[in-house]
């Protein structure tokens, strides 16, 4: 498929060599492009820019179309043409297209490209420039330059950020119009810079520009193009607030407040998920966006703030990345404002890793053998301090328990009574998981009968 740009000014025809999805207009122009009005699904008009949707998907952008001044040319392979009309939305039949050139005749004749029929996956435009004049007599021909298409300083958000400075100097991207060639220039804030060869066939020039020590307020980039004869275009001004000023982190408050339930990974949080809660206060004021990162280990990932009003963030990170020793979490925190400067703050705290279960290191009745109703004290002695531990936690034969208790001189050693009853064997024996250590690895069992040197009656 073809699109040709029109001026309505002379007649000269344009084509673009590569089409990026978008044409720029810089003049009143006439559009023609070769498609058949069936094929189109829909255009839609909306500030200056017509956006042209095919029914095989494809899609023309047409960007600075003003529908009093530009006219829209649609042509098939019968060479019949419609000219659109966007205030009745209908494509009207139309002989020729000299008509809609500014002060020409009917006689008037422009030179336009033969039809190119569609080809899927793309539009393919071939680069050149042809022109037509009408009338007789003498008279010397006027160059007229056209002037840059576009001027884009920095990323082009209207904000030169300190990122975006080197050396007193920010990149000013300068689209360029059509038919130019490494013998003209680029007159930027007064400096020129000629064009090369790339440059033309990429359509752009990328210069630097000097600040000239100016560190914050309004900066204008002023660029003209300038061909090879010293005529000069009409200049195009795009404008920039110079802010270098990052957002100031010096009364930021970040912290993390807990890691796991206790600050210790246990065996089932090493194999599933550890939660980090923290604190971010004093926001700086001119931050726009804020970014909370956690990481341990190799992991990385973005916290959550859950609760505005306090600052209050989690993030959740896989159990595997703490891995089986003490280490480490660090959080930090990214502002960035409106011109894109961006600051940062850290902070970290330690964890502990568990990932052993507490066992039984030996259970002991004060006598082993029982006589009929008598009442022994039973020792028990963990390898660690555990926690949980109930009397519902023993299961008792031959006998009833009772005053289950912690030492307070060692917390790794529990008592309680038993006293013998009735006529089955005396055993004792501690559930498997019914109690666990302090960082909430669950318990193994033991038993105390007199097959595993107990007490007997």
């Amino acid at each position: 498929m073809q699109v040709q740009v029109i001026a309505k000014e002379n007649g000269s025809n344009s084509l673009i060599k590569n089409y990026l999805h978008k044409i720029k207009l810089t003049d009143s122009s006439i559009v023609l492009i070769d498609v058949k009005v069936e094929d189109i699904e829909k255009i839609e008009y909306l500030n200056n820019q017509v956006v042209i949707t095919l029914k095989n998907g494809e899609k023309i952008v047409v960007d600075n179309f003003n529908i009093e001044e530009s006219s829209l040319v649609f042509r098939n392979e019968q060479v019949e043409l419609f000219l659109f009309d966007f205030k009745t939305i209908t494509y009207n039949p139309i002989d020729k297209i000299e008509p809609l050139l500014y002060g020409q005749s009917e006689s008037s004749f422009v030179s336009v490209w033969p039809f190119v029929g569609l080809a899927l996956g793309g539009i393919g435009l071939i680069a050149g420039a042809a022109g037509g004049s009408g009338g007789g007599g003498s008279s010397e021909a006027v160059t007229k330059v056209k002037k840059p298409q576009d001027v884009i300083i920095g990323n082009g958000d209207s904000f030169i950020n300190k990122e975006e400075v080197q050396d007193d100097k920010v990149e000013v991207t300068i689209d360029l119009p059509t038919g130019l060639t490494d013998q003209d220039k680029v007159i930027v804030n007064g400096e020129e810079h000629a064009l090369t060869q790339e440059d033309v066939e990429a359509g752009k020039i990328v210069v630097n520009v000097p600040l000239e020590g100016k560190t914050e307020g309004k900066f204008d980039v002023t660029v003209e193009i300038k061909d090879k004869a010293g005529n000069v275009s009409d200049s195009v001004t795009e404008s920039a607030i110079i802010d270098l000023t990052p957002p100031i982190v010096d009364d930021v408050i970040l912290k993390i407040d807990r890691i796991a339930q206790d600050g210790v990974i246990n065996i089932e949080e090493s194999n599933d998920k550890v939660i980090v809660i923290g604190q971010l206060t004093s926001i700086p004021k001119d931050s726009i966006a804020t970014k909370i990162q956690v990481t341990v280990g190799e992991e990385t990932v973005d916290a959550i703030i859950f609760d505005f009003k306090n600052g209050i963030w989690s993030a959740q990170l896989q159990g595997a990345s703490f891995g089986n020793v003490a280490g480490e979490v660090n959080a930090t925190v990214t502002f960035k404002d409106q011109a894109g400067n961006t600051s940062t703050k850290s902070t970290a705290s330690n964890y502990e890793v568990d990932l052993s279960k507490p066992e039984v290191k030996s259970i002991e009745p004060a006598d082993k053998v029982l006589a009929k109703d008598e009442v022994v004290t039973i020792t028990i002695t963990f390898n660690e301090e555990i926690k949980g531990l109930e009397l519902a936690d023993f299961e008792a034969k031959g006998g009833l328990i009772s005053g289950l208790q912690q030492s307070a001189d060692d917390k790794t050693v529990w008592t309680l009574s038993f006293k013998q009853a009735g006529t089955d064997q005396p055993s004792l024996k501690l559930k498997e998981g019914s109690y666990t250590d302090l960082a909430g690895n669950p318990g193994s069992e033991k038993v105390l009968d007199k097959a595993n040197g107990g007490f007997e009656s």
